[in-house]
């Protein structure tokens, strides 16, 4: 029963890591980015962690 359930576990972790997925990524310099994400960015810049910021419903734009 154990097997089974690992075999389960193991075939949903594959089909969920997918190379086909819509998502896509890309490195940006702070110069062109939109005023309000860089005075975001620029307002964090001396604290730790990542921060998000949504920009539109497609846009996400990682720090």
């Amino acid at each position: 029963m154990k097997k089974l359930w690992f075999v389960c576990i193991f075939i949903l972790f594959l089909v969920g890591c997918s190379s086909e997925s819509e998502l896509s990524y890309s490195d940006v310099e702070m110069d062109s980015l939109d005023p309000d994400i860089r005075a975001f960015f620029e307002s964090v810049a001396d604290t730790n962690g990542n921060y998000l910021y949504y920009s539109g419903e497609d846009n996400l734009v990682v720090r």
